[in-house]
């Protein structure tokens, strides 16, 4: 899989995760876009520092990737006029808006929405079905398909964008297991069991001579979740579902396989229940699925013998480092023929 970007690399494009201020400024600010000189709104531009927007995670993975690939591009102008043809908007509603505005004068050309604008494509009085979105962003394949069926009119204009890992932070030495009979596992607590449950879990771990530490959701930064990480040997996700899953890729980048319980539903805002996944990118490299207590203890067993054997690192490294998302994004946003 190539990771360099070999398309419109002259291009500018805008990456947005909040409304530009100046979009349709009064009073004093009246025609500031035209009235500063061009030196002046490129000083504005650059001064005009704001903290990542939107999910941090995504969007710090994409303006890394776009950095690694010399791509010129530009982050929330402040100035209406330094929005570029080309167009992502990653979040916020009113950012869309205002995109949406520019492609409707003619300002903007191709313009991308999400993949974290909307729970559901309906929201809004379905914002992001306007026809001037020319391509809806979701993170995964299951994801894709309930907008589908939610909005057929995203039918041909809807594409799955993954966010990235960066590989040079999530990376933990390596540390090979002492003794497989008594793994150190990492039990990871997001939702979809019981308190009950999850003791059930822990405690079918310890039968099979696992050490369990269990870290819940919320509860914990990116430091202590790498320093989890880096103790363990593997470790055990419980989620109802993900769109993407990120905190698992940020595992697998870590080298330490995972095995998910996946409910395999995803219950919407409306009580209605649709097909999901826990782990939409998981693949046999990285873990497998559970379905209950009893299935996660043969897995453990099967580790133990040795007839499972993971490369989470190296999937990582090949599929969903910044560098090849940001490459998979532009080759979207240039409407270029061919996969990665």
């Amino acid at each position: 899989m190539t990771t360099a970007y070999t398309g419109a690399t002259s291009t500018m494009l805008t990456v947005l995760t909040e409304p530009t201020p100046f979009f349709n400024a009064g009073g004093p600010w009246r025609n500031l876009n035209r009235a500063l000189p061009g030196r002046a709104r490129a000083w504005l531009t650059r001064a005009w520092r704001r903290p990542v927007g939107g999910h941090a995670a995504v969007t710090r993975s994409l303006l890394d990737g776009l950095r690694s690939l010399a791509a010129p591009h530009n982050y929330n102008p402040p100035l209406a006029s330094r929005i570029a043809a080309h167009c992502v908007v990653l979040s916020n509603a009113e950012a869309l808006r205002q995109a949406i505005q520019l492609k409707r004068s003619g300002r903007i050309r191709r313009l991308l929405a999400g993949p974290n604008l909307f729970t559901l494509p309906t929201e809004m009085d379905g914002l992001l079905t306007s026809p001037e979105v020319d391509v809806c962003l979701v993170p995964s394949a299951w994801v894709k398909e309930l907008y589908l069926s939610m909005a057929p009119a995203l039918a041909g204009r809807i594409e799955v964008w993954a966010a990235g890992v960066d590989t040079s932070v999530w990376s933990a030495p390596a540390r090979p297991t002492e003794d497989r009979r008594q793994p150190s596992v990492l039990l990871y607590a997001k939702s979809a069991m019981s308190e009950s449950e999850l003791a059930a879990l822990s405690a079918g771990l310890s039968r099979q001579g696992a050490r369990v530490t269990r870290l819940d959701y919320g509860r914990y930064d990116a430091a202590q979740f790498r320093q989890a990480l880096a103790s363990a040997d593997l470790c055990v996700f419980v989620s109802a579902s993900e769109s993407q899953g990120i905190a698992l890729q940020e595992a697998w980048s870590c080298n330490k396989p995972t095995w998910v319980f996946d409910p395999r539903s995803w219950t919407d805002p409306h009580g209605q229940h649709h097909p999901a996944s826990s782990a939409p990118y998981l693949t046999p490299d990285c873990g497998h699925t559970f379905s209950d207590a009893p299935a996660l203890e043969m897995l453990l067993d099967n580790w133990k013998n040795g007839s499972l054997q993971y490369r989470p690192r190296a999937w990582v490294e090949q599929h969903m480092t910044d560098t090849i998302s940001a490459t998979r994004l532009l080759h979207i946003l240039f409407n270029q023929k061919g996969r990665l």
